[in-house]
């Protein structure tokens, strides 16, 4: 497996999303396949009537998520361009409101004193 996500909401957990990645096995690829699974599964199990945040450590896919419209074209024909495409879609049909980047690997004490805990 190289591209994990687990999806939380309040203290229960709702489901883990783990995959082999489409393609070259790289670190960018991995983050990048990790948040598409994970946004698809949200969209199809989250409650209809909430909105999303996401909180994820991958700077590429976190500056990648902002991008809007035409913005996007850079992404869509990068060396990954197959996995930015999916991501997209998955982005533009999801309820996600906003993604956050996060410090990677916090144990729990770090998270619980962490601005993240506390949003």
């Amino acid at each position: 497996m190289s591209a994990a996500a687990y999806i939380r909401r309040s203290s229960e957990a709702y489901f883990h999303v783990a995959s082999a990645v489409l393609g070259r096995q790289t670190v960018p690829r991995s983050e990048l396949y990790a948040a598409t699974n994970a946004i698809d599964a949200i969209s199809k199990h989250w409650p209809r009537d909430q909105n999303i945040e996401v909180y994820i450590d991958a700077s590429y896919v976190v500056s990648g998520s902002k991008l809007k419209g035409s913005e996007r074209q850079g992404r869509l024909d990068s060396v990954n361009s197959d996995l930015w495409h999916m991501f997209y879609k998955a982005m533009d049909m999801s309820r996600i409101t906003k993604i956050h980047k996060i410090k990677s690997h916090m144990n729990k004490k770090e998270y619980d004193e962490s601005e993240t805990s506390k949003e």
